[in-house]
C-alpha cells in the first residue's frame, strides 16, 4: 500500500523539532552549557565576594541574574520553536521543493519514503519507534535516523491513521 501526501509548513517544522528531540547527544549538550554557565555564574560570584566585599556581590550578583534570566528566556522551548519555524520558513522559500508531494509504500520486509526525487529504502525489522505527535508521526530506525514523515492530516478518520501505526509496530 502506498500513501501519497504533501506536508505543511508547521507538520514539517514540527517533524525537524522532534528529530532534534531524539538526539540525545544535543539534548545532553544543552543541559551541560546550562549546568556550567550557572555554576560559572555562582563561581564568579563567590570570588568577587571574597575579593571585594558584599558591595561586589549585589552588584555582580544582579549583573549576573540578568544575564541568566536572558540566557534561560532565549533557551525556551516556546522560543525556539518559533526560531525553528522562520528558519523553515526561509528554508522552503529557498527550496520550496521540501514540500513537494512525497509518498510512504510498504514492502513484504520495508518500508519506502521518497521525498524530494530521493528514496529511502528501511528495513521494518530495523524500526525502533514510531512516535506521534502535533499532527506528524516520525517513523525512525535504530540509529535514531528518519525512515519516514507522515502527516496525520492525510488519514481520513482514527481508524486509518490505527490501522496505519498497527501496520508499522506490527511488522517491526
Amino acid at each position: 500500500m502506498e500513501y501519497k501526501f504533501k506536508l505543511t509548513l508547521n507538520e514539517y517544522s514540527t517533524a525537524l523539532k522532534l528529530l532534534g528531540d531524539i538526539d540525545t547527544g544535543r539534548i545532553f549538550m544543552i543541559k551541560l552549557v546550562k549546568r556550567c554557565v550557572v555554576w560559572f555564574c555562582l563561581f564568579l560570584n563567590i570570588i568577587y565576594t571574597l575579593m571585594y566585599g558584599l558591595k561586589a556581590l549585589l552588584l555582580l550578583g544582579s549583573i549576573c541574574g540578568v544575564m541568566l534570566f536572558l540566557f534561560f528566556y532565549f533557551l525556551r522551548p516556546e522560543h525556539s520553536n518559533k526560531k525553528r519555524l522562520k528558519l523553515v520558513t526561509k528554508k522552503v522559500a529557498k527550496n520550496p521543493e521540501i514540500l513537494d508531494w512525497q509518498s510512504v509504500a510498504f514492502e513484504e520486509d520495508s518500508i519506502i519514503y521518497n521525498f524530494n526525487k530521493k528514496s529511502l529504502k528501511t528495513k521494518l525489522a530495523n524500526v525502533e519507534r514510531v512516535i506521534e505527535e502535533d499532527d506528524v508521526i516520525l517513523i525512525v530506525d535504530c540509529d535514531n535516523d528518519l525512515c519516514a514523515i507522515i502527516p496525520c492530516s492525510y488519514f481520513t478518520d482514527i481508524s486509518d491513521k490505527k490501522e496505519f501505526l498497527n501496520k508499522v509496530k506490527g511488522a517491526s
